[in-house]
């Protein structure tokens, strides 16, 4: 179960690292609800790979609370995200990341975890193309098979962010 939670910790912080050095920032705390925000091994394991605090949510509605500051923020009620989040989200507990945790997981993120991506991109590939040739399978709207794989790796990660957990970024 360990190793899955580690998975699970390792995949988004690789992928809120590229949309970090996308918008230049960095994080000093990622706030975490959702149902495995009840874990407090989860919360642990996320401070310790982030190297960051983890601080659970009171909220476990994370879906509905990120509408609603979306809808702020629109509205004009607040003026921008990071004061919306603020003034918006009300936290639990915090986890500090343990450093010699923070190390090791650095180092299996490194040189390990990042280039199973590699592989599992061909295997991936492979399973979609069994299902390319599927007639019954629903194809993108003239879509080639590089977007199917691209749109089959979205709905994955979107499905698996937005009905497990869902990190919000405090700038």
């Amino acid at each position: 179960m360990c190793c899955i939670l580690e998975a699970i910790s390792l995949t988004m912080k690789n992928r809120v690292d590229e949309m970090c050095a996308e918008l230049g920032i960095t994080l000093d705390n990622i706030i975490i609800s959702g149902g495995g925000s009840n874990s407090t091994l989860l919360m642990q394991i996320f401070a310790d790979v982030f190297g960051i605090p983890a601080t659970r949510n009171e909220v476990n509605g994370s879906a509905s609370l990120g509408a609603a500051i979306c809808v702020a923020v629109a509205l004009e009620v607040y003026p921008n995200y990071n004061t919306a989040t603020k003034k918006m989200v009300r936290t639990r507990d915090q986890f500090e990341a343990t450093l010699k945790n923070n190390i090791l997981y650095s180092r299996i993120n490194q040189e390990v975890y990042r280039d199973i991506t590699a592989t599992t991109d061909t295997i991936l590939k492979k399973a979609a193309t069994i299902f390319w040739k599927i007639k019954s399978v629903k194809r993108p709207f003239g879509g080639s098979f590089d977007t199917f794989f691209h749109d089959l790796q979205m709905n994955i990660t979107k499905n698996f962010i937005y009905r497990n957990i869902c990190i919000i970024i405090e700038i």
